[in-house]
């Protein structure tokens, strides 16, 4: 039976000069979890909300086509009738939250369905306990991190128990174990309930694991649908990146190691596909001698500290002890990822830094100045500050005005601000655009403004908290070569990232984070050999970490700790020859 059905499907949004949507036809059978991949900008997010209606019953536009979803004509029937059948999880939580506690805002839906009060309970403790947030049921929504948002905007929909849930980045803030547990929730749901999955996403190694197809959307349509192995056999790793979406690690070592591979033309798209296939290969060789990763290893910082911090504590009204004895160094220089899960002080950490928040107890040193004597204004001529979220930063009509902003009330002359804005822009790749307003920029190109407004005071100190969220891989691959080109020009780089394979390339230097205190730091080899410590604050290495870690455990002379697909290509190439 089908599920959702969309035929010759084309959108323009009012005012736009190409379709956001060009000719898409597809079907999606009930009980199939189905993946949409594709770079920001493809249509992703317009295809959603054609599915549950929003469009075109609310945003206006040229459309043609049809949708129909469990047999309801999108065109002949509203949003609210659509929503009993098809639940939308949006991509931006806090366009989704209304409620002022988390209980309030998951009880919403359930009670707008007429359910008596015991059920309505019973719908809020089942969806919150899926997205581990028993106990958040009193909490102001207001008040969450940006990861604990997003699982109550999840846990909003699930309680509504909709035959069809559509989700659109419903993990892009959301630690890696939260990730993990989002997909296993949804493939529950599937293999138990029998709902229908359909989830926009850039979590390749996740999709191709629980998906029973995937679909690449670029630039409005649909270049290749199929089983994840046919659609990357068919496109290739070229193919692949060429149409934004990152390659799952598992099949970049196939392709690498493809020509010692006896002729199998199998790409592997699962750690553990790659681990069978490479454990019966190299269990043929004999007298194989361990090959040592030959990656970069951490360089002891000579610099001095820039920040120190000294038995830091923070605590929120209520009583929340958010930051509980912190003592650590960022060093001139270095590029220091932070590391941990949802909730875990990343943030209020870093908010420290530039004195948008001040310690409770103990202190933070910042080029020797203790930020409790020092304004915000200040501290923000050595600190820049990247929000989570950029929306929360943005505020000028114009994207000129919004980096001038700052250069401005330093009172540099207008002259120089002129030659600033127009570096920053350059560097972030907004130039020629100054005059266009900010909310009409991508949330990928909303980043990067916000980015540029902080390198046009050009701080000593840079933190960027969470760069990669809802980025596609050019974008992910284009925020972390700017952050390394930004380290070679002098700047000290602060991240706060749940992208390990992003801290396993580019981090110098990694501090973990649990329950406000430092669980280990360290390179981000020494970190990531640690699985085990990981765990305990919710992460895990990048893939590829953690397949050279099971061929080492299982005998195999791989060395356990490596961090990158050219590491592993390396060692088991020479392996394999």
């Amino acid at each position: 039976m089908t599920a959702v059905k969309v035929k010759d499907l084309r959108f323009t949004y009012k005012g736009g000069k190409k379709p956001a949507l060009n000719g898409i036809s597809l079907k999606i059978e009930k009980g199939e979890f189905f993946a949409i991949l594709g770079p920001n900008g493809a249509g992703k997010t317009t295809l959603a909300l054609c599915l549950i209606g929003v469009i075109p019953h609310y945003i206006e536009g040229e459309y043609d086509g049809e949708v129909v979803v469990n047999g309801l004509r999108i065109l002949e029937h509203s949003i609210q009738e659509v929503a009993t059948r098809l639940g939308l999880i949006l991509q931006d939580p806090e366009s989704q939250i209304i409620g002022i506690t988390v209980k309030d805002d998951v009880a919403f839906g359930p009670c707008n369905l007429g359910l008596s009060r015991d059920e309505v309970l019973q719908r809020v403790k089942y969806s919150l306990g899926v997205v581990r947030l028993n106990g958040y049921e009193e909490r102001e929504t207001y008040r969450l991190s940006g990861g604990e948002k997003q699982r109550v905007a999840i846990a909003s929909v699930l309680a509504l128990k909709p035959d069809i849930l559509v989700a659109d980045e419903p993990t892009s803030e959301l630690d890696p174990i939260g990730k993990r547990e989002v997909f296993d929730t949804l493939l529950k749901l599937r293999n138990e309930e029998g709902k229908t999955i359909i989830m926009i996403t850039h979590e390749v190694d996740w999709a191709v694991k629980c998906a029973d197809r995937i679909g690449i959307l670029y630039d409005g349509r649909f270049v290749s649908v199929g089983e994840p192995r046919e659609v990357i056999r068919e496109l290739g790793e070229e193919g692949l990146r060429r149409y934004g979406v990152r390659v799952p690690q598992a099949s970049q070592l196939y392709f690498r190691l493809e020509r010692y591979l006896d002729g199998n033309k199998s790409p592997w798209i699962t750690v553990e596909e790659a681990f069978s296939a490479l454990k019966e290969l190299l269990g043929k060789k004999r007298g194989l001698k361990e090959i040592m990763a030959r990656g970069r290893e951490l360089v002891k910082s000579t610099g001095e500290p820039v920040i120190i911090v000294e038995d830091l504590w923070h605590i929120y009204p209520g009583g929340i002890e958010a930051l509980r004895g912190i003592n650590m160094h960022v060093y001139r220089g270095e590029h220091l990822a932070i590391i941990g899960q949802n909730g875990s002080g990343k943030t209020t950490l870093v908010k420290h830094f530039n004195g948008l928040l001040k310690p409770t107890k103990g202190r933070v040193l910042v080029f020797g100045i203790d930020t409790r004597n020092v304004s915000v204004s200040e501290l923000s001529k050595k600190v820049g500050y990247v929000f989570q979220n950029p929306d929360h930063q943005i505020f000028a009509p114009s994207i000129l005005e919004e980096v001038a902003f700052g250069l401005r009330n330093l009172k540099l002359p207008e002259e120089e601000v002129r030659k600033r804005v127009s570096w920053a822009l350059n560097f972030v790749g907004l130039e020629g655009r100054e005059e266009e307003h900010p909310f009409k920029l991508s949330k990928a190109e909303r980043q990067m403004l916000a980015v540029a407004s902080i390198l046009s005071m050009k701080p000593d100190v840079i933190i960027v908290d969470e760069p990669t969220t809802g980025q596609d891989w050019m974008g992910v691959n284009k925020i972390m070569n700017m952050l390394d080109e930004l380290k070679r020009m002098g700047h000290t780089i602060i991240t706060i990232t749940h992208d390990m394979r992003a801290v396993a390339e580019h981090a110098d230097r990694v501090i973990v984070l649990q329950r406000g205190r430092i669980l280990h730091e360290g390179s981000p080899r020494e970190v990531f050999s640690k699985p085990e410590i990981l765990m305990q604050t919710y992460l895990e290495p990048p893939p590829i970490t953690l397949l050279a870690k099971s061929l080492s455990d299982s005998g195999v002379p791989v060395l356990k700790d490596v961090l990158t697909i050219e590491e592993a290509a390396d060692s088991l190439g020479e392996l394999l020859r």
